[in-house]
This record gives C-alpha cells, structure tokens and sequence, in this order.
C-alpha cells in the first residue's frame, strides 16, 4: 500500500501548481524517483524498508498538512525552513538505519549475500544521496541565501543613514 501511495504523491505537484509555485527538477526526480525506489524495495523484499516507509510517511503527513494551510490561507504553525531540514534529517537518519542492513541475516541468508536486495540497497543509497545534494541546494539558494542579502540589504541601508 505504501509503494502505490508514492504514485498519489504527484498530488503534491498538483498542490504547488495550486499554491503558484513552479514544479522543480528537485520535485520532478524526488516525485519521479520515488515509485521506482519503493516499488524496488518491495520487489526484492528488503527488511530496512520500514524504516523509510516510517520516515517517509511521518515527513508527508506534515507536508501534506503545509499544503492544505496554504491553500486554505491559513497560517502553518512551525517555521517554513523546518520542513526542508527535517526532510535532510529524515534522508541522514533513514540512510543510517537502511545502512545496517547488509549485516542482517534472515531465514538463514544474509541480506548482502542476495543479489537484488543488494541492487536495491544501492539504488536506495544513490537515489538519497541525490536527493540530499537537491535538497540541500534548495534550502541554500531559499533560505540562507537570502538571509544573507537581506543582511547586507540592512547593513548598507544603515551605512546610507
């Protein structure tokens, strides 16, 4: 049931189409990505998925509760960067716990010893890796970015006076 709700996450294209925003390449290859990863994962049955599954689902239910807020206009109760950095936090701490997995043995079989699961325990890795480059981009150029122009901005507008 989770892997077919990642297909439902394109609602989340739909919502920034609502909210005005542009769709982005972060967006794209996170919405893109993450069908292929999950239905990966579940084919070759690998034991870590519950802690993405469990990672993802708790990041999503707060997204999907921004994306209600601003459609309806009202007002989000925590800092818009949190998100961001919360979705880093969920990437590092989910890619630590998959990362055990290799030394897993279950039914007798070592999971790195499987062909597939080891693929998809790669695949997983590369795919969050990219993911963490993209999203770290995204709350650079969005919030510490502009942060420091507007320091600036304050800094020389208090010079002029």
């Amino acid at each position: 049931m989770f892997y077919m709700s990642k297909y439902v996450e394109f609602l989340d294209t739909y919502f920034l189409i609502l909210c005005g925003r542009p769709v982005s390449w972060l967006q794209f290859l996170h919405h893109c990505g993450a069908p292929l990863n999950f239905g990966l994962l579940y084919l070759t049955k690998s034991e870590g998925m519950w802690i993405i599954v469990c990672f993802n689902g708790f990041i999503h239910t707060i997204m999907y509760y921004y994306y209600a807020c601003c459609i309806l206009k009202w007002s989000f109760p925590l800092p818009k960067p949190l998100i961001t950095v919360m979705q880093l936090v969920q990437f590092a701490s989910g890619g630590i716990g998959f990362g055990f997995y290799p030394y897993v043995q279950t039914a007798g079989k070592w999971f790195w010893d499987d062909g597939p699961r080891r693929f998809s325990w790669w695949v997983t890795y590369d795919y969050v890796g990219i993911l963490i480059m993209l999203f770290s981009h995204f709350y650079v150029r969005n919030y510490v970015v502009p942060a420091r122009i507007k320091r600036k901005l304050k800094k020389d507008a208090a010079k002029a006076e």
